[in-house]
């Protein structure tokens, strides 16, 4: 892994704010594979609909729109380099991202 993914790799999870967004708005992980990033979001079907991923040059943004209240959430990631398209997957509440390397 380069060094750019590294410090962003640590920034990401070593965040004290991280645990706490996760449980406040919807979890984000990341896993690191030889040939992609992959980028899950837990969003859960029975709590969010008009679920959004938004690419912009070093930015992710996850958005989703809550059905209680109608509120629009969203969780924005800083990204080393993104590659388009994505390939997007959403299915049994799990949202999944893959951006080749």
């Amino acid at each position: 892994m380069n060094m750019e993914w590294q410090s962003w790799f640590e920034s990401m999870f070593l965040d004290p704010l991280t645990s706490f967004l996760d449980e406040s708005i919807f979890r984000i992980d990341v896993f690191d594979t030889e040939s992609a990033f992959i980028i899950e979001a837990l969003i859960e079907e029975d709590r969010y609909h008009h679920v959004q991923v938004i690419p912009t040059g070093d930015e992710l943004i996850i958005s989703a729109v809550a059905k209680s209240d109608g509120a629009t959430y969203s969780r924005k990631l800083m990204l080393p380099h993104i590659t388009t398209p994505l390939r997007i997957v959403h299915q049994h509440s799990i949202l999944e991202i893959f951006i080749d390397k």
